[in-house]
Protein backbone atom coordinates (compact mmCIF):
# COMPACT_ATOMS: atom_id res chain seq x y z
CA UNK A 1 0.00 0.00 0.00
CA UNK A 2 1.63 3.20 -1.17
CA UNK A 3 -0.05 5.56 1.12
CA UNK A 4 -2.18 5.35 4.53
CA UNK A 5 -4.78 8.11 5.58
CA UNK A 6 -3.72 8.07 9.52
CA UNK A 7 -6.07 10.70 11.67
CA UNK A 8 -8.90 8.84 12.74
CA UNK A 9 -9.50 11.46 15.15
CA UNK A 10 -9.39 14.75 13.78
CA UNK A 11 -12.62 15.78 12.56
CA UNK A 12 -13.54 16.95 9.06
CA UNK A 13 -12.64 20.58 9.24
CA UNK A 14 -8.93 19.90 9.59
CA UNK A 15 -6.69 20.99 6.90
CA UNK A 16 -5.55 17.80 4.93
CA UNK A 17 -1.76 17.46 3.87
CA UNK A 18 0.62 14.65 2.63
CA UNK A 19 3.66 13.84 4.13
CA UNK A 20 6.05 12.26 1.50
CA UNK A 21 9.02 9.48 3.73
CA UNK A 22 11.49 8.87 1.85
CA UNK A 23 11.81 5.18 2.22
CA UNK A 24 9.01 2.17 3.11
CA UNK A 25 7.55 2.57 7.13
CA UNK A 26 10.54 1.94 9.73
CA UNK A 27 11.43 3.85 12.79
CA UNK A 28 13.47 6.24 10.83
CA UNK A 29 9.94 8.29 10.94
CA UNK A 30 8.73 7.49 14.06
CA UNK A 31 8.10 10.65 15.07
CA UNK A 32 5.28 11.35 12.38
CA UNK A 33 3.76 8.36 13.34
CA UNK A 34 3.67 9.89 16.87
CA UNK A 35 2.14 12.81 15.94
CA UNK A 36 -1.00 11.27 14.11
CA UNK A 37 -1.64 8.41 16.70
CA UNK A 38 -1.11 10.93 19.99
CA UNK A 39 -3.14 13.54 18.01
CA UNK A 40 -0.48 16.57 17.74
CA UNK A 41 -1.41 16.97 14.21
CA UNK A 42 -5.07 17.16 15.38
CA UNK A 43 -4.54 19.57 17.61
CA UNK A 44 -3.01 21.84 15.23
CA UNK A 45 -6.22 21.73 13.13
CA UNK A 46 -4.50 19.30 10.46
CA UNK A 47 -5.11 15.84 9.11
CA UNK A 48 -2.06 14.17 7.74
CA UNK A 49 -1.32 11.38 5.52
CA UNK A 50 1.76 9.73 5.16
CA UNK A 51 2.78 7.99 2.26
CA UNK A 52 5.56 5.66 1.47
CA UNK A 53 8.03 6.03 -1.05
CA UNK A 54 7.75 5.84 -4.75
CA UNK A 55 11.43 3.94 -5.67
CA UNK A 56 10.70 5.72 -8.95
CA UNK A 57 10.05 9.36 -7.88
CA UNK A 58 12.40 11.28 -5.44
CA UNK A 59 10.51 12.99 -2.31
CA UNK A 60 11.38 16.76 -3.82
CA UNK A 61 9.97 15.82 -7.25
CA UNK A 62 6.42 14.54 -5.22
CA UNK A 63 6.64 18.20 -3.44
CA UNK A 64 7.49 20.15 -5.94
CA UNK A 65 5.13 19.17 -8.20
CA UNK A 66 2.24 19.80 -5.45
CA UNK A 67 1.59 16.50 -4.93
CA UNK A 68 2.49 16.29 -1.50
CA UNK A 69 2.52 19.55 0.71
CA UNK A 70 5.62 18.40 3.14
CA UNK A 71 8.53 15.48 2.52
CA UNK A 72 11.67 14.14 4.29
CA UNK A 73 15.33 14.24 2.39
CA UNK A 74 18.80 14.17 3.16
CA UNK A 75 21.27 17.20 2.36
CA UNK A 76 20.52 16.82 -1.31
CA UNK A 77 18.37 19.45 -0.60
CA UNK A 78 21.30 22.02 -0.37
CA UNK A 79 22.29 20.80 -3.74
CA UNK A 80 19.49 21.28 -5.40
CA UNK A 81 18.72 24.55 -3.69
CA UNK A 82 21.67 25.64 -5.46
CA UNK A 83 20.93 24.28 -8.57
CA UNK A 84 17.82 26.64 -8.70
CA UNK A 85 15.29 24.43 -7.37
CA UNK A 86 12.46 26.34 -4.71
CA UNK A 87 13.23 23.85 -1.83
CA UNK A 88 12.52 25.14 1.69
CA UNK A 89 14.15 22.95 4.68
CA UNK A 90 11.48 22.90 7.90
CA UNK A 91 13.38 21.20 10.19
CA UNK A 92 17.02 19.09 10.87
CA UNK A 93 15.99 15.71 12.23
CA UNK A 94 18.93 13.72 11.58
CA UNK A 95 22.35 15.31 12.76
CA UNK A 96 24.62 12.72 10.77
CA UNK A 97 23.41 11.04 7.46
CA UNK A 98 22.73 7.23 8.26
CA UNK A 99 23.83 6.45 4.30
CA UNK A 100 26.77 4.54 4.09
CA UNK A 101 28.29 2.18 1.76
CA UNK A 102 28.73 -1.61 2.76
CA UNK A 103 30.51 -4.67 1.44
CA UNK A 104 31.50 -8.15 2.34
CA UNK A 105 34.25 -8.68 4.33
CA UNK A 106 36.15 -11.09 2.18
CA UNK A 107 35.59 -8.70 -0.60
CA UNK A 108 38.81 -6.41 0.54
CA UNK A 109 36.89 -3.58 -0.27
CA UNK A 110 37.37 -1.52 2.78
CA UNK A 111 38.03 2.41 0.91
CA UNK A 112 36.17 3.99 -1.48
CA UNK A 113 39.74 3.59 -3.45
CA UNK A 114 38.75 -0.22 -3.99
CA UNK A 115 35.22 1.15 -5.56
CA UNK A 116 37.03 1.56 -9.20
CA UNK A 117 35.67 -0.63 -11.86
CA UNK A 118 33.58 -2.60 -9.30
CA UNK A 119 29.95 -2.99 -9.25
CA UNK A 120 28.07 -0.50 -6.29
CA UNK A 121 24.09 -0.47 -5.75
CA UNK A 122 23.41 2.74 -4.90
CA UNK A 123 20.42 5.23 -6.04
CA UNK A 124 22.38 7.61 -8.09
CA UNK A 125 21.12 11.12 -8.40
CA UNK A 126 18.07 10.23 -5.11
CA UNK A 127 19.26 11.10 -1.72
CA UNK A 128 22.96 10.62 -2.55
CA UNK A 129 24.54 13.47 -1.63
CA UNK A 130 27.12 12.15 0.63
CA UNK A 131 27.75 9.34 -1.69
CA UNK A 132 28.27 11.24 -4.44
CA UNK A 133 30.73 13.73 -2.07
CA UNK A 134 32.80 10.80 -1.47
CA UNK A 135 32.78 9.09 -4.43
CA UNK A 136 34.37 12.62 -5.72
CA UNK A 137 36.41 12.96 -3.14
CA UNK A 138 38.64 10.32 -4.21
CA UNK A 139 38.29 11.13 -7.72
CA UNK A 140 35.60 8.93 -8.65
CA UNK A 141 33.54 9.65 -11.82
CA UNK A 142 30.29 7.94 -12.89
CA UNK A 143 32.16 5.89 -15.40
CA UNK A 144 34.33 4.36 -12.80
CA UNK A 145 32.03 2.89 -11.29
CA UNK A 146 29.54 0.07 -12.74
CA UNK A 147 26.09 1.51 -10.85
CA UNK A 148 23.73 -1.14 -10.08
CA UNK A 149 20.02 0.06 -9.32
CA UNK A 150 18.87 -0.29 -5.89
CA UNK A 151 16.59 -3.17 -5.40
CA UNK A 152 15.78 -2.13 -2.06
CA UNK A 153 16.19 -5.66 -0.62
CA UNK A 154 18.26 -5.88 2.62
CA UNK A 155 19.99 -9.01 1.58
CA UNK A 156 21.17 -7.22 -2.00
CA UNK A 157 24.85 -7.41 -0.95
CA UNK A 158 24.65 -11.25 -1.48
CA UNK A 159 23.10 -11.05 -4.74
CA UNK A 160 26.17 -12.08 -6.87
CA UNK A 161 28.07 -9.54 -8.92
CA UNK A 162 27.42 -7.03 -6.29
CA UNK A 163 30.72 -5.67 -5.04
CA UNK A 164 28.96 -2.80 -2.61
CA UNK A 165 25.76 -1.35 -2.13
CA UNK A 166 24.23 2.06 0.12
CA UNK A 167 22.46 0.93 3.37
CA UNK A 168 21.59 2.90 6.45
CA UNK A 169 23.68 2.62 9.55
CA UNK A 170 20.17 2.14 11.36
CA UNK A 171 18.82 -0.75 9.66
CA UNK A 172 20.18 -2.75 6.46
CA UNK A 173 23.75 -3.36 8.99
CA UNK A 174 21.51 -5.38 11.68
CA UNK A 175 20.47 -7.25 8.99
CA UNK A 176 23.62 -8.66 8.45
CA UNK A 177 25.05 -8.89 12.34
CA UNK A 178 22.22 -11.07 12.74
CA UNK A 179 22.83 -13.63 9.66
CA UNK A 180 26.88 -13.64 10.81
CA UNK A 181 27.79 -11.82 7.92
CA UNK A 182 30.45 -9.83 8.50
CA UNK A 183 30.50 -6.21 6.74
CA UNK A 184 32.95 -3.75 6.01
CA UNK A 185 31.41 -0.11 6.62
CA UNK A 186 32.41 3.35 4.18
CA UNK A 187 30.78 5.86 6.28
CA UNK A 188 31.50 9.48 4.62
CA UNK A 189 31.88 10.73 8.05
CA UNK A 190 35.10 9.10 8.58
CA UNK A 191 36.40 10.77 5.50
CA UNK A 192 35.15 14.52 6.87
CA UNK A 193 31.83 14.52 4.82
CA UNK A 194 29.73 14.52 7.94
CA UNK A 195 26.21 16.25 6.74
CA UNK A 196 22.93 16.14 8.18
CA UNK A 197 20.47 13.20 7.14
CA UNK A 198 16.72 13.26 7.28
CA UNK A 199 15.29 16.89 6.95
CA UNK A 200 11.76 18.14 6.98
CA UNK A 201 10.93 20.26 4.02
CA UNK A 202 8.47 21.80 1.80
CA UNK A 203 8.15 24.10 -1.57
CA UNK A 204 8.66 27.86 -1.45
CA UNK A 205 5.60 28.19 -3.14
CA UNK A 206 3.71 26.44 -0.50
CA UNK A 207 5.47 28.40 2.26
CA UNK A 208 4.88 31.64 0.88
CA UNK A 209 1.19 30.29 0.71
CA UNK A 210 0.61 28.68 3.94
CA UNK A 211 2.82 29.47 6.60
CA UNK A 212 0.62 28.99 9.34
CA UNK A 213 0.51 25.69 8.73
CA UNK A 214 3.96 24.80 7.69
CA UNK A 215 5.03 26.05 11.36
CA UNK A 216 2.28 24.27 12.77
CA UNK A 217 3.25 21.27 10.81
CA UNK A 218 6.62 21.53 12.30
CA UNK A 219 5.16 22.20 15.54
CA UNK A 220 3.50 19.04 16.18
CA UNK A 221 6.30 16.57 13.76
CA UNK A 222 8.83 18.03 16.90
CA UNK A 223 6.18 16.99 19.42
CA UNK A 224 5.87 13.90 17.50
CA UNK A 225 9.71 13.13 17.90
CA UNK A 226 9.81 13.97 21.33
CA UNK A 227 7.70 11.30 22.39
CA UNK A 228 8.71 8.79 19.75
CA UNK A 229 12.30 8.69 21.46
CA UNK A 230 10.98 8.34 24.62
CA UNK A 231 8.45 5.81 24.11
CA UNK A 232 10.35 3.78 21.13
CA UNK A 233 8.53 0.43 22.15
CA UNK A 234 5.03 2.16 21.80
CA UNK A 235 5.63 3.31 18.88
CA UNK A 236 7.26 -0.01 16.77
CA UNK A 237 3.86 -1.43 17.97
CA UNK A 238 2.22 0.90 15.53
CA UNK A 239 4.55 0.84 12.98
CA UNK A 240 3.70 -3.52 13.18
CA UNK A 241 -0.06 -3.13 13.59
CA UNK A 242 -1.03 -0.06 12.10
CA UNK A 243 1.60 0.85 9.06
CA UNK A 244 2.26 -3.00 8.31
CA UNK A 245 6.16 -2.97 8.14
CA UNK A 246 7.23 -5.88 7.44
CA UNK A 247 10.89 -5.21 9.75
CA UNK A 248 10.91 -7.88 12.68
CA UNK A 249 10.64 -6.52 15.56
CA UNK A 250 14.36 -6.89 16.76
CA UNK A 251 15.75 -4.77 13.87
CA UNK A 252 13.27 -2.23 15.05
CA UNK A 253 14.35 -1.59 17.71
CA UNK A 254 17.95 -1.92 16.62
CA UNK A 255 16.82 0.98 14.36
CA UNK A 256 15.22 3.10 17.43
CA UNK A 257 18.45 2.73 19.13
CA UNK A 258 20.41 3.99 16.20
CA UNK A 259 17.93 6.81 15.04
CA UNK A 260 18.82 8.05 19.13
CA UNK A 261 22.35 8.55 17.65
CA UNK A 262 21.54 10.01 14.84
CA UNK A 263 19.37 12.62 16.19
CA UNK A 264 21.28 13.23 19.10
CA UNK A 265 18.41 15.03 21.11
CA UNK A 266 20.82 15.30 24.30
CA UNK A 267 23.23 17.37 22.00
CA UNK A 268 21.26 19.58 19.66
CA UNK A 269 17.46 21.09 20.32
CA UNK A 270 15.25 18.48 18.00
CA UNK A 271 15.09 20.35 14.21
CA UNK A 272 17.25 22.98 15.01
CA UNK A 273 18.56 24.02 11.46
CA UNK A 274 22.37 25.63 11.88
CA UNK A 275 22.72 28.29 9.34
CA UNK A 276 26.80 27.72 9.70
CA UNK A 277 26.77 23.88 9.19
CA UNK A 278 24.35 24.58 5.89
CA UNK A 279 27.36 27.27 4.81
CA UNK A 280 30.04 24.31 5.69
CA UNK A 281 28.02 21.45 3.24
CA UNK A 282 28.06 24.29 0.43
CA UNK A 283 31.26 25.02 0.88
CA UNK A 284 32.01 21.06 0.80
CA UNK A 285 30.17 20.71 -2.81
CA UNK A 286 32.16 23.87 -4.16
CA UNK A 287 35.15 22.60 -3.00
CA UNK A 288 34.07 19.04 -4.59
CA UNK A 289 33.23 21.16 -7.99
CA UNK A 290 29.66 19.67 -7.75
CA UNK A 291 28.18 23.27 -7.22
CA UNK A 292 29.67 26.58 -9.42
CA UNK A 293 31.27 29.31 -6.95
CA UNK A 294 28.45 32.14 -7.62
CA UNK A 295 25.44 29.32 -6.45
CA UNK A 296 23.48 30.99 -3.76
CA UNK A 297 22.01 28.98 -1.14
CA UNK A 298 19.54 31.99 0.50
CA UNK A 299 16.09 31.06 0.90
CA UNK A 300 16.54 27.28 1.93
CA UNK A 301 15.92 28.19 5.94
CA UNK A 302 12.28 28.39 6.49
CA UNK A 303 12.98 30.94 9.00
CA UNK A 304 13.56 33.37 6.21
CA UNK A 305 10.41 33.58 4.89
CA UNK A 306 8.18 33.19 8.57
CA UNK A 307 9.79 36.27 9.69
CA UNK A 308 8.58 38.47 7.02
CA UNK A 309 4.97 36.70 6.04
CA UNK A 310 2.59 39.11 5.45
CA UNK A 311 -0.30 36.78 6.73
CA UNK A 312 1.22 37.14 9.88
CA UNK A 313 0.30 38.85 12.95
CA UNK A 314 1.18 42.12 12.91
CA UNK A 315 1.99 42.93 16.40
CA UNK A 316 6.26 41.56 16.24
CA UNK A 317 6.25 44.09 13.58
CA UNK A 318 5.01 46.79 15.75
CA UNK A 319 7.26 45.28 18.69
CA UNK A 320 10.00 45.58 16.57
CA UNK A 321 9.39 49.25 15.51
CA UNK A 322 8.88 50.22 18.53
CA UNK A 323 11.51 48.61 20.17
CA UNK A 324 13.86 50.31 16.97
CA UNK A 325 12.54 53.52 17.83
CA UNK A 326 13.58 52.98 21.46
CA UNK A 327 17.58 51.58 20.55
CA UNK A 328 17.90 55.41 18.60
CA UNK A 329 16.63 57.54 21.97
CA UNK A 330 18.80 55.60 23.64
CA UNK A 331 21.79 55.83 21.90
CA UNK A 332 20.60 59.43 21.12
CA UNK A 333 21.20 60.07 24.95
CA UNK A 334 23.90 57.36 26.16
CA UNK A 335 25.75 57.03 22.53
CA UNK A 336 25.38 54.28 20.23
CA UNK A 337 28.78 52.70 20.48
CA UNK A 338 28.11 51.07 23.67
CA UNK A 339 24.86 49.41 22.04
CA UNK A 340 27.14 48.53 18.70
CA UNK A 341 29.68 46.67 21.04
CA UNK A 342 26.70 45.02 23.16
CA UNK A 343 25.43 43.81 19.64
CA UNK A 344 29.06 42.65 18.33
CA UNK A 345 29.52 40.74 21.35
CA UNK A 346 25.97 39.31 21.40
CA UNK A 347 26.54 38.22 17.94
CA UNK A 348 29.80 36.65 18.28
CA UNK A 349 28.92 34.36 20.88
CA UNK A 350 25.69 32.94 18.85
CA UNK A 351 28.68 32.55 16.30
CA UNK A 352 31.16 30.99 18.08
CA UNK A 353 28.33 28.84 20.03
CA UNK A 354 27.51 27.79 16.29
CA UNK A 355 31.21 26.99 15.62
CA UNK A 356 31.80 24.87 18.24
CA UNK A 357 28.91 22.68 18.01
CA UNK A 358 29.75 21.79 14.57
CA UNK A 359 33.00 21.26 15.55
CA UNK A 360 31.82 18.88 18.18
CA UNK A 361 29.30 17.10 15.94
CA UNK A 362 32.43 16.63 13.11
CA UNK A 363 35.07 15.10 15.42
CA UNK A 364 33.11 13.29 17.67
CA UNK A 365 32.35 9.70 17.81
CA UNK A 366 28.41 9.25 18.52
CA UNK A 367 28.38 6.08 20.56
CA UNK A 368 31.70 6.66 22.73
CA UNK A 369 31.60 10.27 22.77
CA UNK A 370 35.67 10.03 22.29
CA UNK A 371 37.13 11.63 19.20
CA UNK A 372 36.24 10.18 15.87
CA UNK A 373 38.53 8.70 12.72
CA UNK A 374 38.56 12.40 11.67
CA UNK A 375 39.47 14.30 14.49
CA UNK A 376 42.36 11.72 15.24
CA UNK A 377 43.75 12.38 11.31
CA UNK A 378 43.93 16.29 11.85
CA UNK A 379 45.40 15.74 15.19
CA UNK A 380 48.17 13.25 13.75
CA UNK A 381 48.73 15.03 10.74
CA UNK A 382 49.47 18.49 12.72
CA UNK A 383 52.16 16.66 15.15
CA UNK A 384 53.67 14.83 12.13
CA UNK A 385 54.34 18.61 12.01
CA UNK A 386 55.96 19.20 14.92
CA UNK A 387 57.84 16.42 14.45
CA UNK A 388 59.35 17.34 11.61
CA UNK A 389 59.99 20.62 12.60
CA UNK A 390 61.46 19.91 16.14
CA UNK A 391 62.52 16.44 15.54
CA UNK A 392 60.45 15.19 18.14
CA UNK A 393 59.56 11.65 19.21
CA UNK A 394 55.92 10.12 18.43
CA UNK A 395 54.28 6.97 18.77
CA UNK A 396 51.01 5.06 18.28
CA UNK A 397 49.24 2.55 20.03
CA UNK A 398 46.50 0.62 18.24
CA UNK A 399 44.33 -2.02 19.75
CA UNK A 400 40.94 -3.73 19.43
CA UNK A 401 38.60 -5.87 22.20
CA UNK A 402 39.52 -9.80 21.72
CA UNK A 403 37.04 -11.70 20.29
CA UNK A 404 34.59 -8.60 20.10
CA UNK A 405 32.03 -10.50 17.67
CA UNK A 406 31.31 -13.24 20.33
CA UNK A 407 30.04 -10.42 22.72
CA UNK A 408 27.61 -9.45 20.10
CA UNK A 409 26.55 -12.91 19.10
CA UNK A 410 26.07 -14.05 22.55
CA UNK A 411 24.78 -11.04 25.04
CA UNK A 412 23.47 -9.01 21.75
CA UNK A 413 24.28 -5.70 20.45
CA UNK A 414 22.99 -3.68 23.19
CA UNK A 415 25.86 -5.14 25.58
CA UNK A 416 28.63 -5.08 23.03
CA UNK A 417 27.49 -1.07 22.30
CA UNK A 418 27.43 -0.67 26.72
CA UNK A 419 31.40 -2.30 26.37
CA UNK A 420 32.51 0.27 24.02
CA UNK A 421 31.31 2.90 26.06
CA UNK A 422 32.67 1.56 29.15
CA UNK A 423 36.26 0.73 27.71
CA UNK A 424 36.41 4.37 26.42
CA UNK A 425 35.67 5.43 29.46
CA UNK A 426 38.12 3.68 31.37
CA UNK A 427 40.50 4.13 28.86
CA UNK A 428 40.23 8.19 29.40
CA UNK A 429 41.07 8.11 32.80
CA UNK A 430 44.08 6.27 32.28
CA UNK A 431 45.87 8.59 29.62
CA UNK A 432 47.65 11.41 29.87
CA UNK A 433 46.04 14.70 29.31
CA UNK A 434 48.54 15.38 26.58
CA UNK A 435 47.76 11.91 24.81
CA UNK A 436 44.87 12.06 21.91
CA UNK A 437 42.75 8.83 22.08
CA UNK A 438 39.57 8.34 20.09
CA UNK A 439 37.95 5.34 17.98
CA UNK A 440 39.09 4.19 14.82
CA UNK A 441 36.58 2.26 14.03
CA UNK A 442 34.00 -0.63 14.90
CA UNK A 443 35.78 -1.95 18.49
CA UNK A 444 39.45 -0.54 16.79
CA UNK A 445 40.78 2.51 19.19
CA UNK A 446 43.95 4.19 18.65
CA UNK A 447 45.96 6.67 20.79
CA UNK A 448 48.60 9.16 19.57
CA UNK A 449 51.24 9.67 22.39
CA UNK A 450 53.17 13.10 21.33
CA UNK A 451 56.80 13.59 22.45
CA UNK A 452 56.88 9.90 23.61
CA UNK A 453 59.26 7.15 22.42
CA UNK A 454 58.17 3.46 21.80
CA UNK A 455 59.25 2.74 25.51
CA UNK A 456 57.20 5.15 26.89
CA UNK A 457 54.03 4.22 24.53
CA UNK A 458 54.58 0.55 25.29
CA UNK A 459 54.53 0.57 28.72
CA UNK A 460 51.37 2.61 28.79
CA UNK A 461 50.54 0.38 27.06
CA UNK A 462 51.07 -2.44 28.97
CA UNK A 463 48.95 -0.49 31.85
CA UNK A 464 46.02 -0.19 29.68
CA UNK A 465 46.19 -3.53 28.90
CA UNK A 466 46.07 -4.74 32.44
CA UNK A 467 43.76 -1.77 33.45
CA UNK A 468 41.04 -3.44 30.98
CA UNK A 469 41.97 -7.17 31.52
CA UNK A 470 41.16 -6.41 35.63
CA UNK A 471 37.81 -4.25 35.02
CA UNK A 472 34.66 -5.54 36.32
CA UNK A 473 32.46 -4.75 33.09
CA UNK A 474 29.61 -6.61 34.48
CA UNK A 475 29.29 -9.63 31.47
CA UNK A 476 29.80 -13.25 32.08
CA UNK A 477 32.35 -13.16 29.35
CA UNK A 478 35.97 -11.77 29.80
CA UNK A 479 36.85 -8.33 28.59
CA UNK A 480 40.57 -8.15 27.13
CA UNK A 481 42.07 -6.30 24.22
CA UNK A 482 45.41 -6.78 21.94
CA UNK A 483 47.76 -3.66 21.27
CA UNK A 484 50.23 -2.98 18.78
CA UNK A 485 52.42 -0.12 19.27
CA UNK A 486 55.01 2.02 16.83
CA UNK A 487 56.81 4.54 16.45
CA UNK A 488 57.53 7.40 13.77
CA UNK A 489 60.71 6.85 12.05
CA UNK A 490 62.43 9.81 9.90
CA UNK A 491 60.26 10.51 6.61
CA UNK A 492 57.26 7.88 7.40
CA UNK A 493 54.66 8.67 6.43
CA UNK A 494 51.09 8.81 9.28
CA UNK A 495 49.71 6.02 6.85
CA UNK A 496 52.83 3.85 6.43
CA UNK A 497 52.92 4.28 10.94
CA UNK A 498 49.76 3.01 11.49
CA UNK A 499 50.15 0.08 8.90
CA UNK A 500 53.44 -1.01 11.38
CA UNK A 501 51.40 -0.67 14.59
CA UNK A 502 48.03 -2.33 12.56
CA UNK A 503 50.54 -5.06 12.02
CA UNK A 504 52.13 -5.36 15.29
CA UNK A 505 48.00 -5.67 16.57
CA UNK A 506 47.77 -8.80 14.02
CA UNK A 507 51.19 -10.37 15.60
CA UNK A 508 49.68 -9.95 19.18
CA UNK A 509 46.31 -11.74 18.02
CA UNK A 510 48.23 -14.28 16.49
CA UNK A 511 50.45 -15.16 19.41
CA UNK A 512 47.31 -15.39 21.85
CA UNK A 513 45.62 -12.07 22.06
CA UNK A 514 45.60 -10.18 25.25
CA UNK A 515 48.95 -9.08 24.41
CA UNK A 516 51.38 -5.32 23.73
CA UNK A 517 53.76 -5.76 20.58
CA UNK A 518 55.79 -3.28 19.11
CA UNK A 519 56.79 -2.35 15.92
CA UNK A 520 60.91 -1.91 15.83
CA UNK A 521 62.81 -1.14 13.01
CA UNK A 522 65.64 -3.56 11.85
CA UNK A 523 67.85 -3.95 9.18
CA UNK A 524 66.62 -7.94 8.88
CA UNK A 525 63.25 -8.37 7.35
CA UNK A 526 61.16 -11.09 7.83
CA UNK A 527 62.27 -12.55 3.82
CA UNK A 528 65.82 -13.11 2.88
CA UNK A 529 65.06 -11.96 -0.50
CA UNK A 530 64.43 -8.47 0.18
CA UNK A 531 66.98 -6.24 0.97
CA UNK A 532 65.15 -2.76 1.89
CA UNK A 533 64.40 -1.91 5.52
CA UNK A 534 61.81 -4.16 7.07
CA UNK A 535 59.63 -4.16 10.48
CA UNK A 536 59.97 -7.04 13.04
CA UNK A 537 57.31 -7.51 16.02
CA UNK A 538 58.59 -7.97 19.69
CA UNK A 539 55.65 -9.17 22.61
CA UNK A 540 55.91 -7.33 25.65
CA UNK A 541 54.68 -10.77 28.02
CA UNK A 542 51.64 -11.27 29.84
CA UNK A 543 51.77 -10.34 33.94
CA UNK A 544 49.97 -12.97 36.09
CA UNK A 545 46.84 -11.04 36.35
CA UNK A 546 45.69 -13.35 33.37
Amino acid sequence: MLGLLLAPAASAANEKVILQLKWFHQFQFAGYYAAVEKGFYAEEGLSVEIRERDPAVPPSDVVLSGNAQFGIADTSLILQRLQGKPVVVIAAIFQHSALVLISLKESGIISPLELKDKRVMYQRNVDDAALTAIFTEFGLKAKDIQHVPHNFKDDALLTPGIDAMSAYLTDQTFFYKKNNNDINIISPASYGIDFYGDMLFTSEHYLKNNPETVTAFRRASLKGWQYALANPGEVIGWIKARYQSQKPRDQLFYEAKMTQRMIQPELIELGHINNNRFNYIVNTYKQLGMATAESDLAGINYRDYISSSPTESKWPLIIQVSLAISIALIALFFGINRRLKTLVNERTQELEASKQELQKLSNTDPLTGLNNRRSLDKFLEQELLSVTRYNNPLSVAVFDIDHFKRINDNLGHNVGDQILISLAKLISNNVRAADMFGRWGGEEFLLICPQTALAGTTRLAELLRKAIATHDFEIPLPIHCSFGVAQLHPGETAKHLFSRADHALYEAKQAGRNLVVTATKTSQGHTKTDNSVSYKAQVIPMQKDE
